[in-house]
């Protein structure tokens, strides 16, 4: 299975709020709509406006299954 990472940054606690949910589903309904049905879409990670790094790093899963990490 894949996974799908988002981000966001937003201007304040209601948008963090509120367009988190509607961006998870608007990618949800996108991958459906597209045949990409075996798309798990995390909530998107918010990012605050000091914040200089995301703190995770993208794995490739082939790697990530193999390593057996």
């Amino acid at each position: 299975m894949s996974m799908l990472v988002l981000a966001l940054y937003g201007e304040g606690a209601t948008d963090e709020r509120f367009l988190a949910v509607i961006v998870q589903r608007t990618a949800q309904e996108l991958l459906l709509h597209e045949g990409h049905s075996i798309v798990d879409v995390l909530p998107p990670y918010v990012v605050q406006p000091d914040q200089r790094v995301i703190p995770f790093t993208i794995v490739d899963c082939r790697t990530w299954r193999s390593n057996g990490l």
